[in-house]
């Protein structure tokens, strides 16, 4: 079984800094965090909007608008799915790389015991947000498709 060694000494300084840098990061993703829901809840409102409007005026095509409204709210949904599943990866990686001996440690400590609950403390609560975001964004392409 290979040992752990111990990391090398550090100063204060250092520490401070590596602290200012996490913090900066978990900020940043909980902007993209911002950001990705409210493209996700304009795509649902537009498409929203966009099925009253139609019903509303029946004298347009209906399946010609609402194939567009579709097109659009699926786009908008998506694309903030898919930015906020980037910018939990790239949060990974910057605190991964901001604490490699932490990160070695815990992937060993993970290979080792196998448990799956202890697996969920390995995540942030920034990074659950951020999943129940791109869950949220999920279910309501589903819903759209759907109806």
């Amino acid at each position: 079984m290979p040992s752990i060694q111990p990391p090398p000494p550090t100063n204060d300084t250092t520490e401070l800094a590596r602290e200012r840098n996490r913090a900066a990061a978990e900020r940043t993703l909980l902007s993209w965090i911002q950001n990705c829901l409210s493209l996700i809840g304009i795509g649902i409102a537009l498409d929203q909007i966009l099925t009253a409007v139609n019903r509303g005026f029946p004298q347009n095509n209906p399946l010609v608008n609402l194939r567009l409204a579709h097109a659009i709210s699926l786009s908008l949904i998506g694309l903030g799915g898919l930015l906020l599943l980037l910018a939990v990866v790239i949060y990974r990686q910057q605190t991964r790389w901001l604490d490699p001996t932490r990160a070695l440690a815990r992937d060993l400590a993970r290979d080792l015991t196998r448990d799956p609950t202890r697996d969920v403390s390995l995540w942030s609560r920034n990074e659950l947000s951020a999943g129940a975001v791109i869950l949220l964004g999920i279910g309501a392409m589903v819903i759209i498709l759907l109806l």
